[in-house]
């Protein structure tokens, strides 16, 4: 009796795998948000790279349609020291 009891033990899957991809990934999509989330909500305006540029060119399309003339003097807070504009660009 205390064979069967044995074989059935050895047969049932274990009630804790600790490092399973899928609990990995699990842990990875709560982590993930949580620490961009306390980034974003703690840190100051322009406190990463070329984020000022991102919020100029967005701000040029609160009230136009399509992108500028390159060089155009109304958007010239939007380019960048290097003369990189992202108004210049389709993937702002």
């Amino acid at each position: 009796m205390s064979e069967k009891k044995l074989i059935c033990e050895k047969d049932s899957p274990p009630k804790f795998a600790p490092f399973t991809p899928h609990s990995v990934l699990k842990v990875c999509l709560i982590i993930a948000p949580t620490l961009s989330a306390i980034m974003a909500l703690t840190s100051g305006y322009n406190r990463h790279p070329d984020e000022y540029m991102h919020f100029e060119a967005a701000k040029y399309y609160i009230h136009h349609f399509f992108p500028p003339e390159i060089g155009d003097p109304s958007v010239a807070n939007s380019y960048s020291y290097w003369g990189v504009s992202y108004l210049n660009y389709f993937w702002i």
